[in-house]
């Protein structure tokens, strides 16, 4: 309550990243699946600015613009992954190989081998894009992804100056 400035977390696993690298939650919330809804409350509550934290497997899908990220209502990750990497330069076999993975946890030890990692640049920097747009431009996002352990994969600018920001209001 009183703040301008959340951190939106996709479950269980948004909360265990955050906690792991000691980001401060009292600004957090847990949004499940529901980040079109969530992006609507954001606004409704006069959020001017919002950190998305997300697994690869669910950052991927905002990404590609869906606002329910259920498997059960979409589930488009390896298209997207496939296509990024093709935008990336990957080769045919590499593309197939990507598209064919049943998990995300799969397609980034692909990522990793074939030296294809700018491809979390462009899921976050996607993302960050897509809620701006979903909010008319009315919120400032950033967004982080993030892999299996807890690992950073992708941290865009906005995500980065928002970190600072709330660094620098907690003490």
């Amino acid at each position: 309550r009183g703040f301008d400035t959340a951190i939106f977390a996709f479950g269980n696993y948004g909360i265990s990243f955050l906690k792991s690298k000691k980001i401060d939650e009292k600004r957090v919330i847990k949004i499940s699946n529901y980040i079109g809804f969530m992006l609507d409350c954001g606004m409704e509550l006069g959020f001017q600015k919002i950190l998305l934290v997300g697994h690869l497997g669910k950052l991927v899908k905002v990404a590609g613009g869906i606002f329910q990220t259920h498997s059960r209502k979409a589930d488009c990750r390896m298209e997207i992954i496939t296509a990024y990497a093709g935008l990336a330069g990957a080769s045919k076999t590499v593309l197939e190989e990507l598209y064919q993975c049943k998990t995300t946890s799969a397609a980034a030890e692909i990522i990793a081998r074939e030296h294809l990692e700018e491809i979390y640049q462009r899921i976050a920097e996607n993302a960050t894009a897509r809620c701006k747009s979903y909010t008319y431009n009315e919120i400032t996002f950033g967004s982080m992804v993030f892999g299996d352990e807890n690992k950073l994969l992708y941290c865009d600018n906005d995500a980065e100056s928002i970190l600072k920001e709330l660094a620098t209001d907690e003490q």
